[in-house]
């Protein structure tokens, strides 16, 4: 278990409740996995509503991502799975002579997650330490997606869903990490004391800087993420942990 030194840090098995985030953090969900979203997903909307470059849909896709984060004061609003789809097909198709049909909205949409469930794995060996730590300690999913049914749908999938008392989606709250009121609700649904819990994620504002403005304690997870160049943020906010693998985790909660 790394401290991120290089050295073995200490257990700390003071831990009552583990919060986990879904993508980058208990499965892989980065280059190559948006990648290929953007590429099935594609051959989709050219049915539905006509043709568009792979490039045009990624840089359009990334826009509507942002969109919650914009500004000096972010809304942080997360959007219905629909209405985002509407403003996606804006962007991309601003010559269309009339507004896209909502039924066509909502079949786009349906493609999208479809896919999305389709490309979520996880490893058997994560699958076995998620079932080790479920039974030792309470686990909560604290996830950033505007679709609730499709993560719900991805974690049956993945027959992992059992594993966590609570799980809190930024489609159902209306909010995005870093936004207090999604890591809230888990804390709330699992009667948590913040100073007893941890929170694991891949997001450096999102997920430790939003975990630590609401006092719980935090874990980087870098076994998946392809971002690099943490030393500078490091330097203005260390989280309590930094992991490379679900097994440094379990090792943390005294699990391992």
């Amino acid at each position: 278990m790394s401290d991120g030194s290089g050295k073995l840090a200490a257990m700390n098995p003071g831990y009552q409740i583990c919060l986990f985030d879904y993508g980058n953090t208990l499965v892989e969900f980065d280059r190559p996995q948006i990648e290929s979203i953007v590429r099935r997903f594609r051959e989709e909307l050219v049915k539905i509503c006509g043709p568009v470059g792979e490039a045009e849909l990624e840089a359009a896709m990334d826009r509507l991502y942002q969109l919650p984060r914009l500004g000096d004061a972010p809304t942080l609003r997360e959007l219905p799975p629909v209405d985002q789809m509407e403003i996606l097909i804006k962007d991309l198709y601003r010559d269309l002579p009339a507004p896209c049909p909502r039924e066509d909205l909502i079949c786009a949409d349906d493609a999208l997650q479809a896919i999305f469930v389709d490309t979520v794995a996880i490893r058997p060996r994560e699958r076995r330490l998620l079932d080790q730590l479920s039974r030792k300690m309470p686990l909560g999913l604290v996830s950033n997606y505007p679709c609730g049914r499709a993560i719900r749908a991805s974690l049956r999938r993945l027959e992992i869903d059992g594993f966590f008392r609570s799980i809190v989606i930024s489609g159902e709250v209306g909010f995005v990490k870093p936004h207090p009121a999604i890591f809230r609700e888990a804390i709330d649904g699992l009667r948590a004391d913040p100073a007893l819990t941890l929170f694991v994620g891949d997001r450096w504002e999102a997920d430790v800087c939003g975990a630590r403005d609401v006092g719980l304690r935090s874990c980087h997870m870098l076994g998946f993420t392809s971002e690099t160049g943490f030393e500078e943020r490091y330097a203005i906010y260390r989280p309590d942990h930094i992991a490379r693998s679900l097994e440094e985790v379990a090792e943390i909660l005294g699990a391992g």
